[in-house]
């Protein structure tokens, strides 16, 4: 059984032999508890889905590669979805920046990094690992991302201390 820290549990009685997830400070009386934490730093994502973070770009190039992209082509950053109906994971980053496709600002993170362990990952998750610094602007308006592109404050010195 798994209880998350946000669902109120602490009436939950689990049997002595049932095993108990308990996630993010969840409570509950009896049965084996392991209790478990979601995964937050860059290191620990790529720990939890198997991601070789040595071979991750550097995110100050991968943002001013995004930058490169959606800055000329305002049209190709699509704040509205991951990634547009045509995106394929086996096709290759460079195929990607030349094709026409659209995606938001962590599907572009995903689309442009040509790890496989990082293509196969959900989207969001994707673009917590690559763009961990971006990740609270990944539900922005479109106007927002591509002038926070173009002027590169992810660059600045805040910017590299949490934004």
């Amino acid at each position: 059984m798994h209880l998350h820290g946000n669902i109120a549990s602490s009436e939950i009685i689990a049997g002595p032999s049932c095993c108990v997830y308990l996630w993010d400070g969840a409570k509950c009386k009896g049965g084996i508890q392991i209790e478990c934490h979601s995964p937050e730093t860059r290191e620990e994502l790529c720990e939890f889905y198997g991601v070789d973070i040595s071979q991750l770009p550097d995110e100050i190039s991968l943002l001013d590669r995004i930058g490169n992209v959606v800055v000329v082509n305002n049209n190709r950053l699509n704040m509205g979805h991951w990634h547009a109906d045509d995106w394929r994971e086996e096709r290759s980053a460079c195929e990607e920046e030349k094709c026409g496709t659209t995606h938001c600002l962590a599907g572009w993170a995903q689309a442009l990094c040509d790890s496989r362990d990082i293509r196969r990952l959900e989207p969001e998750i994707a673009g917590a690992i690559l763009i961990p610094s971006m990740k609270q602007y990944f539900h922005s308006k479109p106007e927002f991302v591509i002038d926070f592109l173009r002027e590169r404050r992810y660059a600045t010195p805040a910017a590299s201390s949490g934004l």
